[in-house]
Formats: structure tokens, C-alpha cells, sequence
């Protein structure tokens, strides 16, 4: 006999409509997850939440448009009318866009080697999953937040307080670096190939590492390769100090220092020095040199500064040996010279230069120079970002 007690209950529409939502959001994401990983170096934690809170209203506004559209044509009032209620769902998309963007691990970034592999972990899982018919789709969750914990963990735990280090990135032609010590992170300048990318790079490696905000952002001089992204970095990296040459006003704030004099940042066992120029002359020699100093590391950045400047700065002050030079100048026939290479004795020398670049940088002169003088040298345009720790 028909039991219509013993019927299995028939699965709630509103359940239906969220299991395809999220399944077609899933399935999508599967396939792009990797062009966005290679294309924008970047994977969206939030993507799938996103995408459920606003799929629901994308094909209202859709036909909301075209209706407005046509409804012009006939009768402009109404067009505006409906025009208003459309813009308000916009709207809506637009603010859950931004509102889901800002939350913490919104995105993680491949800066990361860790997240690499975890990216590829992933994938492993879901083929297990898929094709050997193995495990369920709450185990393959639970392995992949295991394995984004472990990943995260590994990335923010890359730089140990107590250890000192420099970071040359690879923005092109231009330069972005990075001081680290006794858990504080100083950038000076952040520009390259354009002022998108290099504070794109600037950003993922930041935040693949844990590092939201920045203790000082040191601009040497206000050259687009030098300085062209950090309008578009500081909308991402709060930073709670900006120090400028004097006689920049473009960029200010509240946090914003004009140095007029040579400044001295010090906390714990490191120092940092920031000279100005003692003798007028181009942009370029007009950049600001920084010296980070700590028992066992000693870093120096001229900028763009040529050999007039560099000797400029010499007879200003006595600089100590260090550990580090990043080359003036991205290389340039004109800066590093044999003086201050004498008088630092760089055991390592960094040039941050693009590849290919117009201007011939490195030049085959400072090439010579540093191998005349026993220097390693590292080259952002040969092996991509360069991280010294000591």
C-alpha cells in the first residue's frame, strides 16, 4: 500500500536555486582560479560568497539595462525612472564587491612559493576526488583549509624577527626595496615598467607575507621609476610614516615628512639613516641615500644618485663597510664608482634593471667595476626578485 508518509521529502526550491548557484560558482572557478593565479598572480578566497550574494541580481540589472534602452526611445521619463531603480542594484553589486574585497585573506597571492604549492595541492585533491572516486567533498574542504592554514603559516613565518634582510623587487625598470628587522618593514621608493605593476608587486608580496601595513615608506626622489606607484600602493598598504625630499610637494598626508635635515630612525638594534643631498644639483642628485645599519647587516641606497653625488655623500659623512649596495642609479655607467666602492667594500651588490631595458643597464662598465672589486652581484632583470637575509 502507498505510503505517503514513507516519501522522501522533496528538496526546498530555495535550496535548489543556492546548490546550482554555488556549484556553477565552484565549477567556474575551478578553471579560471589558475589564469588568475598566472595572469594576476592572485587567488580569491572570497569569490564564492561573492558570487552568492550578487549572482542572484546580475541578470536583473542585465535585462534592466536593455529595457531602459529601449524604453528611451519611447519615453525618456520612464527610462529614467526605471534607470534609477537599475542603479541602485548596481550599486549594491558594487558595495558587496568592495565590502568582500576588504576582509582579511580576501585574496592570497603567489608571490608566495608556499601558496604555489598549495595551489597545486589543491588540484591533486580534486582530480583524487573527481576521478578516483575518492573521499567526499567535505574532506576535500577540510584538507584544503588544512593545507592554506600550513601555507599561510610558512609565508608569514618566512622572515624571522631577529634576522635582518633586504628585498630588491623585481619591478622592471625601476625599484622598489624592502628593509626588514626585529619585525618592522620599511620600503623605499615603489616604481617600475608602469605604476600599476609595481604597485601590484609591491602589494602581493606584502600581503602573501602577512604585512597589511607598512612602519615607513622612504621616497629617494619622485621620478616615476622611483615613486610612480605609490599613489596606487597606499589605497592597498597603509603606511604610518612617508618621508620625502624637501622639495616634493605632491604626495603629502598627516603621516608625511619632508626631510630638511638628515634623519635617524632607530628601534631596538637597528637604525636607519636618511641623508639629503649637501650640493644642488639634477633630480637625480637630489635623491635621498638610506643606511640601514644593525650589528650583523649594514645596507646602503644611493638612488639615482651618479659618482658627483655618491662622493657628495661620502664627504658629508663616513660611511662603514656593509654587507650591501644596491647599485645607483639601475646600473648605470655613471654611479657606483671605484670611490665608494672602495670606501664600503660591498660584499654584495644589488641592481634592480628590467629586462631588455632601452638604456642599457647594467652598463658593461659597472659590470667590470664590481668584478674588478670581488663584489657578488645580483640582478633583478636576470634573477627576478632577490631576498638577503643576514
Amino acid at each position: 500500500r502507498y505510503d505517503p508518509s514513507r516519501q522522501k521529502h522533496p528538496i526546498p526550491k530555495y535550496v535548489r536555486i543556492f546548490a546550482l548557484s554555488a556549484s556553477t560558482t565552484l565549477s567556474t572557478m575551478v578553471l579560471t582560479t589558475p589564469l588568475c593565479a598566472w595572469y594576476f598572480g592572485m587567488v580569491s578566497l572570497v569569490g564564492v560568497i561573492t558570487n552568492l550574494l550578487v549572482l542572484w541580481i546580475i541578470s536583473g540589472i542585465f535585462y534592466g539595462i536593455m529595457a531602459v534602452c529601449l524604453l528611451y526611445a519611447l519615453l525618456p521619463g520612464a527610462a529614467a525612472v526605471l534607470g534609477w531603480f537599475v542603479a541602485w542594484h548596481i550599486r549594491y553589486v558594487l558595495a558587496m564587491a568592495d565590502f568582500m574585497a576588504d576582509l582579511p585573506l580576501a585574496a592570497v597571492y603567489t608571490d608566495s612559493i608556499y601558496i604555489v604549492f598549495w595551489l597545486v595541492f589543491v588540484y591533486l585533491l580534486l582530480g583524487i576526488f573527481y576521478f578516483g572516486k575518492l573521499g567526499s567533498p567535505g574532506q576535500l574542504l577540510c584538507c584544503g583549509i588544512l593545507g592554506l592554514c600550513i601555507a599561510l603559516t610558512a609565508s608569514w613565518k618566512e622572515v624571522p624577527s631577529d634576522k635582518a634582510g633586504i628585498t630588491v623587487l623585481d619591478v622592471g625598470q625601476g625599484q622598489c626595496i624592502l628593509l626588514q628587522s626585529e619585525g618592522r618593514t620599511y620600503m623605499v621608493d615603489c616604481g617600475g615598467y608602469t605604476d600599476g605593476y609595481a604597485a601590484d608587486c609591491a602589494a602581493g608580496y606584502l600581503l602573501s607575507r602577512g604585512i597589511d601595513r607598512l612602519d615607513g615608506l622612504i621616497l629617494t626622489h619622485l621620478d616615476d621609476d622611483h615613486a610612480g606607484g605609490v599613489d596606487e600602493l597606499l589605497t592597498r598598504i597603509e603606511t604610518d610614516l612617508l618621508i620625502l625630499p624637501p622639495e616634493y610637494s605632491e604626495l603629502s598626508g598627516n603621516n608625511t615628512v619632508y626631510a630638511t635635515e638628515d634623519l635617524c630612525l632607530d628601534f631596538g638594534e637597528t637604525k636607519i639613516t636618511v641623508y639629503l643631498p649637501t650640493f644642488p644639483g639634477t633630480d637625480n642628485e637630489k635623491s635621498l641615500c638610506v643606511l640601514f645599519e644593525r650589528e650583523n647587516c649594514a645596507i646602503l641606497i644611493t638612488g639615482d644618485r651618479s659618482a658627483f653625488g655618491e662622493r657628495m655623500l661620502m664627504c658629508k659623512t663616513e660611511l662603514p663597510d656593509v654587507d650591501v649596495l644596491v647599485a645607483g642609479h639601475h646600473g648605470s655607467k655613471n654611479a657606483t664608482c671605484e670611490a665608494l666602492l672602495e670606501a664600503v667594500k660591498p660584499e654584495i651588490v644589488c641592481i634592480s634593471a628590467g629586462r631588455n631595458n632601452i638604456f642599457g643597464h647594467p652598463a658593461p662598465a659597472l659590470l667590470q667595476r664590481l668584478a674588478d672589486f670581488g663584489c657578488t652581484l645580483y640582478r633583478t632583470d636576470q634573477h627576478g626578485t632577490i631576498t638577503i637575509r643576514r
